[in-house]
């Protein structure tokens, strides 16, 4: 064998050894790219669920504080009522 069969041969095995590597750092790419999209899509839908979650919360917690204004209103009206009862039953 000569030194350039050698050389050729070794350069082809060099050669191979990179393709090798290569090939699998490819496919490890495509993989991720593919995950990468696929949360991306996830992450879409989870933003428009929380999205419509907060709206419905903001539109409950609304509710609930009007009611709560309603019933503090008609304590207060009925304090006043009892104010005045108070204040008649303690002139007589």
């Amino acid at each position: 064998m000569t030194t350039e069969q050698l050389m050729l041969a070794l350069i082809g095995i060099l050669l191979a050894i990179v393709s090798y590597f290569l090939i699998q750092t490819m496919t490890e790419l495509k993989t991720t790219t593919k995950l990468a999209s696929t949360n991306e899509s996830d992450l879409k839908l989870l933003k428009q669920e929380t999205e419509s979650s907060m709206t419905l919360l903001k539109q409950e917690t609304k509710g609930k504080h009007d009611r709560l204004e309603e019933k503090l209103d008609d304590l207060k009206e009925s304090i006043q009522d009892l104010t005045q009862e108070i204040k008649i039953l303690n002139k007589k």
